[in-house]
């Protein structure tokens, strides 16, 4: 379901209206604080509002690996792109099956990646494929993709750079939805709004990107995690200053280009926001 578009963030009351397209499950995959000692997933859905637990998960993956790299969920799997403490000197990737709860691991990969990028961008998983998403010390001065396929990691399949400038690579989050590059800008912006700003993967990420002016003001940009979930929709994971103490979801459609929003606040406590990795899928 989805609630009236409202202004202020955080309300605890909300007005249902109407029904919408599949929403995304929201994971908080927690590196901090756990009990078991392991990597946790947690997993809230939208069919009850994510005011539940449906799923929760003690990893395969132990807790100290939350300092070696960043975590991600894609196709059900839980993938760790591991940037720090390799045994290869390489950028690694790493998965565990929901299948298993998390706990079998059905990927040990090195690549042919340095370590010496493990801070000079972004590094996800869209489709099995690793992205690299370099914004910082490029040779191009360009935002730049770099993709490594299942088929040989230690090998690009592709590495392009964009149109957009890489002095910009700190104006946002930067997300891979599809093969789709989603820039979410934040920071310095033509007005007030976070902006959209996206990139086709079919197109090889070239020519100038299409911009959205989202419902969102920039002032929340640092507020919590911006995603990108089912239909292209923007979710704003909102872990800090939030008026309900809750992580809250607020979800803007792509279908209204980013104007129309729902809100919710979710069964996680704001508390909660530090001690892991927020996103959806």
């Amino acid at each position: 379901m989805i609630a009236l578009a409202i202004r202020s963030i955080g309300l605890t009351i909300l007005t249902v209206v109407t029904a919408v397209e599949s929403l995304s499950d929201l994971y908080f995959i927690k590196t901090l604080n756990g009990d078991s000692g392991q990597i946790e997933v947690r997993v809230a859905s939208p069919d009850d509002q994510y005011s539940a637990v449906k799923r929760q998960y003690n990893s395969g993956y132990g807790r100290e690996d939350g300092r070696n790299g960043d975590f991600t969920i894609d196709n059900g799997s839980l993938y760790l792109v591991k940037t720090r403490n390799t045994g290869s000197s390489t950028i690694e990737i790493h998965a565990t099956t929901e299948s298993s709860a998390y706990k079998t691991f059905s990927l040990h990969a090195k690549t042919s990646i340095s370590l010496s990028d493990a801070d000079n961008g972004v590094w996800t998983v869209d489709g099995g494929d690793l992205y690299f998403i370099k914004t910082r010390n490029t040779g191009s001065k360009y935002i730049e993709v770099h993709r490594v396929s299942p088929q040989n990691w230690g090998a690009f399949t592709l590495q392009v750079a964009t149109s957009i400038p890489q002095s910009q690579g700190h104006d946002g989050t930067w997300v891979m939805y599809r093969g789709d590059l989603y820039f979410i800008k934040y920071r310095n912006t033509g007005g007030n709004n976070v902006e959209i700003h996206l990139l086709s993967g079919s197109q090889n990420y070239g020519g100038q990107p299409n911009v959205y002016t989202t419902w969102f003001e920039t002032r929340d940009g640092d507020n919590g995690t911006w995603d990108i979930g089912a239909n292209g929709d923007l979710y704003f994971i909102k872990t800090y200053s939030t008026g309900s103490g809750n992580a809250e979801v607020h979800i803007a459609s792509s279908a209204s280009r980013y104007r129309t929003v729902a809100h919710y606040a979710s069964v996680f406590s704001e508390g909660d926001g530090p001690d892991g990795v927020w996103c959806v899928y």
